[in-house]
């Protein structure tokens, strides 16, 4: 009965992906992966139970190294799907695989799956180039992580503001975005940097161009570039990588004794309270209760 519940919930959790897949969702960045996932490890598949499920097999794994969240255990179990979805992109693993698992916990109410997990689709295989490097010795911490999904992603804040619709003006405002380099040779490569205003039309304020030169087995290395915007309004900082593409990040600059209130669902969304909800225009915030709910 209780692998019957597991199987149930794997499934429904599997069909959310799968709809988000037909409809052309984004993939998920790198430390969207991370955060998604409870735990991180590299480990050894030493058994195959196929017929845990009619669609999932359940992986016995020996631990090699916990990236996030180490438990006190050598071996664990994990439920993953049994044959390979295009859409999820999911890998399904046979006995001897070593690979990088992301493993997410299944509860009901307060009562875990008697320490079974289930497999999130980006786990897959260790590439070569990881052991030649040797990634796994050194930490890579949730900021820095580029392994799974989409890439990392770059980053922008203003000291230690990182509220992009509340930038000052006249304050330095850094970006930060991670390269690596995981081949046995020096890659060299262009990192362009264009800052463009929208204050009334579309404008180019500063253009930062860097030439990268990394050397081999580099896991990660931070570039930055820091401007100080002079007027109030909405920006974009454009990055344009000449190995994987463009990236833009947009940013609103007020007065420095002003503030942007953010729409009621951003705010819900970034944590704040329900009775702690800021409106516009001097209106005031009102919550209506369900009776029927609990």
């Amino acid at each position: 009965m209780k692998y019957l519940v597991i199987f149930l919930v794997l499934f429904g959790f599997m069909m959310i992906l799968s709809v988000n897949n037909i409809y052309a969702m984004p993939p998920f960045h790198s430390q969207e992966i991370y955060d998604f996932s409870n735990v991180i490890v590299v480990g050894k598949v030493i058994s195959v139970n196929s017929t845990f499920s009619p669609t999932h097999n359940l992986y016995e794994i020996q631990v090699e190294k916990f990236l996030k969240n180490p438990q006190d255990l050598d071996v664990l179990f994990a439920a993953g799907q049994k044959t390979a979805n295009i859409r999820l992109g999911n890998q399904v693993f046979d006995v001897n695989d070593r690979g990088l698992f992301y493993l997410i916990n299944n509860t009901i109410g307060y009562d875990p799956y008697f320490g079974i997990f289930g497999v999130y689709p980006t786990s897959q295989l260790i590439e070569p180039e990881w052991d030649k490097c040797n990634i796994f010795e050194k930490e890579i911490t949730r900021e820095h992580w580029f392994l799974g999904g989409g890439g990392i992603t770059p980053k922008i804040q203003q000291g230690t503001n990182s509220d992009i619709e509340n930038f000052n003006k006249d304050k330095p405002v850094t970006v930060t975005y991670d390269v690596s380099n995981l081949s046995d040779s020096v890659q060299e490569f262009d990192l362009d940097g264009t800052l463009v205003s929208h204050v009334t039309a579309s404008k180019v304020m500063a253009t930062m161009n860097q030439h990268i030169i990394l050397e081999p087995c580099t896991i990660y290395n931070t570039i930055d570039w820091e401007f100080t915007p002079s007027m109030t309004g909405f920006y974009n900082f454009e990055i344009k990588d000449s190995r994987s593409g463009s990236y833009g990040l947009g940013f609103t600059v007020v007065d420095n004794d002003s503030t942007v209130i953010k729409s009621p669902l951003k705010q819900i969304k970034s944590g704040v309270a329900l009775v702690d909800v800021q409106c516009k225009d001097g209106k005031v915030s009102a919550v209506r209760y369900d009776r029927m709910r609990v």
